[in-house]
Formats: structure tokens, C-alpha cells, sequence
């Protein structure tokens, strides 16, 4: 047996879940009848849930546990009791993906990016079809592939008036169904019903739905009895000219959600339903918010009302409609193929301050080409939006998913927390406040990575809109990247071969080999090595700061990556006058150049014409 420590406490831990499923058997078989034989296996069933919690793994390995415990208490004591059904990973065979299952699962995934592309551009739902939709995400999202789950499924919906327990996040839905084909088929017992519990986690499209259902009304739904009818009539009605029918869903659905790993899905939106949730309110909130998920043909107000069935004081949400609509645009348009044109179409409509700046950073995140920069410019000065032009500006492209994710992030903490302030006004220590509130929503894992999206962000700001510099370094404990530096054999085999080169002069010789024992010493990495300009030095009397910086011709791998360096800490004092000596001298001559060029552009001709 290893006496590795991670081994022993797993050893430990195996140990100490092995005593708490025997004590839960011993205790509840003591009271065991062919009565209440049923009962006391849905309390075990009951119990294994509560104690596993969301670890399906562990709840399928207790409930073999407790059959082969039921096959040794019928032994010992001489009872036939019927050993319980097996977990739900036995319920079937895996899927084979022969030629008749590629055929179908082809339509069923084509179906599928229809049918989402369909919600991308609808959002006047009748109350069936949002039930239907709610059912056909069921199969594909969530894995229900038996019929008798599905109808299932539906008198959970249709008979639960409350649905905000729905809208928990890893919300844990237990089906009960007879099944026939598992348990003890031996003993054929009346008394005896064998049946099999199946638990799974609503997925949040599945969610979508619930939450869209929660806000309509349930008249309708007093004759609805049958799933599948229910289904192909949303198709039918939905989709007139789609062969695919509810019983297809069913028997071939496992390919788009198990081959393609759901391939089309909004990934911003699930991004923003599984990690952006806000630890201090409910899930129905960010919905509202991001989200689109009422009738606006029934809605007057500015605001939403939140329409819950117990009845009491009416809750707003804290984002008005028609930011939440142009939030959905912004999401949608970032999606498109020519996203950079629509992301400037939306920019030059009248918008609140905040989108404002997040429009504007999404714009320039993204790698526009010149003439998409001359008409942002265009709408920059045709509506007085800032002063600046942007022929200059720092832009860092990144590609179109990672723009996604990155907008998602942090787009709903900012409008949530600058909504009815005046960002204009704000402070340095305002900005710190709002920023430090936003990282402590997070979990501690994703907060380093948001720390770095916000610090970009505000970095736009102050170019933009004259924003306080805020040091978000602060906000957070620093990490320290640990990496492999080049080692000193190296290092001073490369000092030997400059010293060695003859074609070099003694004064470049001297500066290339201030600028390797630099790079040694400080670390830099071979990029910012490169993108040191001679503006990146300040030199006084008695100090020399290097400032590692984007510039105009090459970009860091990220703002995280700005820092100012002492070199006069790092030098040697022949060292240091001679590097001070060089970039004085290099100042100066790039001074004289520059002044050149301008007295020859003033004794130019065209300039006395003018």
C-alpha cells in the first residue's frame, strides 16, 4: 500500500464513506418488512442523494453498494427480497454510431441550429410553444431519452406551482419510473414494485424555458397531457417544413449532445449562466437581465415586474428593458460574420454612458480595417463623443470567440453597478470600490482573469474618457509566474561570441552587451526586449526607470504585462554611465532629426502656398 499522504487520505476517506453506507443499511433493514420494503429502499435512495449531493459518481457506486448489501441480507437472514435496481449508468448500452444513427443524428443536429437560430430572432412565444421548447431542450441538453422520463418531466412542469426552486443554480430534478427491465425478475411478487431512480441537473437552456414559463400564463396548459403530441405540434408549428418528429428526437438525440458536444450553442449565454452568476442574488435576476425572457407585448413598463405566484411585494430588476435589448444586440452582433460593421452601427445610436464605453472597448478589441476605423472616426466627431481621434490608438486584436467571452465577463457587473451614476465623475478610489465589488462576486479562481480583463478595460477608459488611473494590482493578492530564465552558461557563451565578432564597432559592442546583461538580469522576455523605444527611458541625476509598455508597432501580451523597471539598481557605475551616456546621445539625435524634417516641410513650396 503506497504511504503517499494523497493516498492515504483517499484511503481514509474511502474508508469513512464505507462505515456511513453500512451504518445506513444496518439501521434501516432492521426495520425491513415485505410491507414496507418499498419505502424504506425510497428513504435509503433519499438519503444517498442528500449525502452524495451533486456527485452523480458517488450516488451510483452507494446504490451498488446497497444491492449487494440487500443479496447478503437475503442470504443470511433467508429472505427473497427483490435486489434493488441498478444506477443509471446500467440503464443502457452506449450509443453506436453506425450508418442509420449518422443518417438521422444528421437531421437531428441540423434541426437543432435551426431551431436556435430560430430563438436568436424570435421572441413572441406562445405559452405551448415555450413548454414545447422547454421539452425538445430537455432531450437535447439533458440527456431524456425514454418517453416515460419526458412525460414524466412534464407533470413535474405542470404540477409544480413555484419554479424559482427550478432557477437554483445545479438545480437536481429525481425522476421516478417503473422500469421492467432491471431488478430482480425472479421472484414475481405483487407486493413488490421494482422501480429506479433517475437524477440529473437541469441544463440552463432548460432553465430559459422554465424561467419564460414562470412569467406566462398556465391556462392552456389544463388539457395538455401527452409530450410527444405537445412536441410535434411545436414543430409543425414552428417549423413547417422539418421532417423531424418527437419520436426521432428521442431515439437519435444522443448524437448531437453526446458526438457534437452541443457544436452552435449561444456559448456566451451558457458562459454567462454558469460562471457570471451572482453569488449574492438568484439566478431569475441575471436572467432578467441578460436576457430577453418575457412577452413584450404584454410588458408597458420600463421595467419588468417580477410576476412571482406567492404574492407578495413586486420586485424590480435592477437593469431597465431597453439596455437588456441592446445588450441582446451587442451579444448578437459580436456572433455575426461581419460583427465589426454591426458593432459600429450600434455605436452610433444614441446610447447611456456605460454602454457607451463597453461598445467602444468591444470595438476596440476588435481588429478593424481602415475604413472601418475612417467611419468610426466619422461618428466620433459628427456626434462630439470625445475629442481624441483614434488614427493612434493603442488597438490590441484578439479574435472573435475570445472578444465573446471577454464581453461577457464582466458586462453585466459594469452596467449593474454604474446604472443612475454619473461615471464621468467618478474618482480614483470610486472606480477601486466598484472594481473591488465586482472581483469579490467571483470565485477566487476567475478573479486573477478578470483583474486583468478589467484592468484593460480601464485602461481604454482613461485614454478615451479621461478616467483616473486605478491600481488594480492592489485589488487582489499578486501571483508570481514561475518560469525557466536562461541559464548563466549560456549567458556568458553569448557574451564570448559578441567579444569574439569582429565586424562590430567597441561603442555598438559595449551597448549590445548592456542591453544581454539587462536582459539576464531583469528577465525580460525576447518581445518586450524588442519593443523598448528610446521614450521608454527616463533618466535623471541619480536614477534610470525602464517602462515595459505596449507602443503603436508591437503589443504585450497583455496590460498585466506593464511595469517600470530601476536599472540603476542593476548596474554596474561604468555600466550605468555608459548606457545614461548612449540613450542622452540618442535622444538628442532623434531631437535634431525631427527638427529637420520640420524646417524642410516649412521651406517647402506647397506650404508658402498655402
Amino acid at each position: 500500500m503506497s504511504k503517499h499522504p494523497h493516498s492515504l487520505k483517499r484511503i481514509k476517506k474511502h474508508r469513512k464513506n464505507k462505515a456511513f453506507l453500512l451504518n445506513l443499511f444496518s439501521e434501516k433493514c432492521i426495520e425491513l418488512t415485505p410491507e414496507n420494503y418499498s419505502e424504506i429502499c425510497r428513504q435509503v435512495d433519499n438519503q444517498l442523494l442528500e449525502h452524495c449531493k451533486s456527485n452523480i459518481r458517488s450516488y451510483q457506486m452507494a446504490r451498488i453498494e446497497f444491492a449487494k448489501y440487500i443479496k447478503r441480507f437475503n442470504l443470511s437472514s433467508n429472505q427473497y427480497y427483490p435486489v434493488p435496481a441498478a444506477p443509471v449508468r446500467h440503464e443502457r448500452s452506449l450509443p453506436l454510431q453506425n450508418i442509420e444513427t449518422l443518417k438521422h443524428g444528421k437531421k437531428v443536429t441540423q434541426f437543432a441550429q435551426n431551431m436556435i437560430a430560430y430563438w436568436a430572432k424570435r421572441n413572441d412565444f406562445s405559452p405551448t410553444q415555450s413548454l414545447g421548447f422547454c421539452l425538445i431542450s430537455s432531450i437535447l441538453f439533458n440527456g431524456i431519452y425514454n418517453h416515460a422520463e419526458l412525460q414524466f418531466f412534464l407533470k413535474i412542469i405542470l404540477k409544480t406551482k413555484k419554479f424559482q426552486s427550478f432557477l437554483n443554480l445545479n438545480h437536481m430534478v429525481t425522476l421516478e419510473i417503473p422500469n421492467r427491465n432491471f431488478g430482480n425478475q425472479r421472484i414475481n411478487d405483487p407486493d413488490f414494485s421494482v422501480s429506479y431512480t433517475k437524477t440529473f441537473v437541469l441544463h440552463d437552456i432548460v432553465k430559459c424555458w422554465i424561467y419564460r414559463l414562470k412569467h406566462q400564463k398556465f391556462d392552456l396548459f389544463s388539457d395538455i397531457e401527452d409530450a410527444e403530441h405537445l412536441i410535434n405540434a411545436c414543430i409543425i408549428e414552428c417549423f413547417p417544413e422539418e421532417k423531424v418528429r418527437c419520436k426521432d428526437l428521442l431515439k437519435y438525440g444522443f448524437y448531437y449532445t453526446q458526438f457534437l458536444k452541443n457544436s452552435g450553442l449561444d456559448q456566451m449565454s451558457i458562459c454567462i449562466l454558469k460562471n457570471e452568476i451572482y453569488s449574492s442574488s438568484p439566478l431569475e435576476k441575471q436572467l432578467e437581465a441578460y436576457f430577453v425572457q418575457f412577452e413584450q407585448k404584454h410588458t408597458n413598463n420600463i421595467k419588468v415586474e417580477n410576476t412571482c405566484e406567492n404574492h407578495q411585494n413586486h420586485s424590480r430588476v435592477n437593469i431597465a428593458s431597453d439596455i437588456a435589448e441592446t445588450l441582446v444586440e451587442i451579444r448578437q452582433a459580436i456572433r455575426a460574420k461581419n460583427y465589426k460593421d454591426q458593432l459600429i452601427g450600434l455605436y452610433s445610436r444614441e446610447l447611456s454612458p456605460a454602454l457607451e464605453r463597453l461598445l467602444l472597448w468591444t470595438i476596440l478589441r476588435s481588429k478593424l480595417t481602415e475604413t472601418q476605423l475612417n467611419c468610426l472616426n466619422q461618428i466620433i466627431q459628427q456626434q462630439k463623443r470625445f475629442e481624441r481621434k483614434l488614427i493612434r490608438a493603442d488597438f490590441q486584436p484578439i479574435k472573435q470567440s475570445s472578444l465573446n467571452t471577454m464581453f461577457s465577463q464582466f458586462a453585466i457587473d459594469w452596467l449593474m453597478a454604474t446604472q443612475d451614476r454619473d461615471i464621468s465623475s467618478f474618482s480614483n478610489a470610486d472606480f477601486e470600490d466598484m472594481y473591488g465589488e465586482m472581483l469579490l462576486l467571483k470565485k477566487e479562481t476567475t478573479r486573477e482573469t478578470l483583474q486583468k480583463r478589467l484592468q484593460e478595460f480601464h485602461h481604454k477608459q482613461t485614454l478615451f474618457f479621461n478616467a483616473p488611473t486605478v491600481d488594480l494590482d492592489s485589488l487582489i493578492q499578486v501571483k508570481i509566474c514561475r518560469t525557466a530564465l536562461i541559464s548563466p552558461h549560456i549567458f556568458y557563451h553569448t557574451l564570448e561570441q559578441l567579444e569574439n565578432t569582429q565586424d562590430i564597432s567597441i561603442q555598438d559592442k559595449n551597448i549590445f552587451k548592456l542591453i544581454f546583461i539587462l536582459g539576464f538580469r531583469v528577465g525580460l522576455r525576447i518581445n518586450e526586449t524588442l519593443n523598448i523605444f528610446v521614450r521608454d527611458l527616463f533618466i535623471s541625476e541619480d536614477a534610470v526607470i525602464l517602462t515595459i509598455r505596449n507602443n503603436r508597432n508591437k503589443n504585450q501580451k497583455s496590460y498585466s504585462a506593464y511595469r517600470k523597471i530601476p536599472l540603476h539598481h542593476l548596474l554596474k557605475a561604468d555600466e550605468l554611465h555608459t548606457f545614461k551616456t548612449y540613450s542622452q546621445n540618442r535622444k538628442r539625435l532623434l531631437k535634431e532629426r525631427l527638427c529637420c524634417i520640420n524646417i524642410q516641410k516649412l521651406s517647402s513650396p506647397q506650404s508658402i502656398q498655402i
